[in-house]
């Protein structure tokens, strides 16, 4: 009984939707070739390392990481006093600890986008599809705008090797030639006569 409380306790911790760590390493490179532009007006989008952000920043940062968050929804959460960002004058200024907080928020009430629908169903971390498919996007010059489209590549997934982790993935050009070599036979084919 308590080996399955582990592993449920073990899928209870994990998160699908894009991490602060494994997203601030990704701005962190971004910030590398960011153009001066975006240094000096990043804080009021969600893609970039520059903080503190507006209201409009941080929904944009929770929306690039998977979830469906929106500057009323933000807003409803600083009026119910859930969390407290300074303000200068009537913009409110959001740091990594407030977003993280709101991420924490919308993941607990199951708001997520897609993306981050697809990594939980599929047990992937959202930061590793994204390293993966930026690295697909460079190597098969396919435009990269930060998160990922499943619609411009094939996906492989390799299963984790215990509950308690992530499975991995890779991506392919559509079309690309590649053979699944199963370890063994499925069970319906043994059980065929020849």
């Amino acid at each position: 009984m308590s080996g399955s409380n582990n592993g449920r306790k073990t899928a209870e911790m994990k998160r699908y939707y894009w991490l602060r760590d494994s997203f601030s390493t990704a701005m962190a490179c971004v910030m590398d070739v960011t153009p001066a532009w975006l240094l000096a007006h990043g804080h009021k989008i969600g893609g970039s390392a520059v903080y503190p952000k507006t209201t409009l920043g941080a929904c944009g940062e929770l929306q690039l990481r998977g979830l469906d968050a929106s500057a009323p929804a933000l807003d409803y959460l600083i009026r119910r006093k859930l969390v407290s960002p300074a303000r200068i004058g009537r913009n409110y200024q959001w740091y990594p600890e407030q977003i993280d907080w709101a991420a924490e928020h919308f993941d607990r009430q199951c708001k997520w986008a897609a993306t981050t629908q697809f990594c939980r169903v599929s047990n992937l971390e959202f930061g590793q599809v994204v390293k993966a498919y930026h690295l697909a996007s460079a190597r098969y010059r396919v435009p990269f705008f930060g998160s990922f489209d499943m619609q411009k590549f094939v996906a492989v997934i390799e299963p984790a090797s215990s509950p308690g982790d992530y499975a991995r993935i890779m991506f392919y050009p559509c079309g690309a030639p590649f053979e699944f070599e199963p370890d063994r036979e499925p069970a319906s084919s043994q059980e065929m006569p020849a």
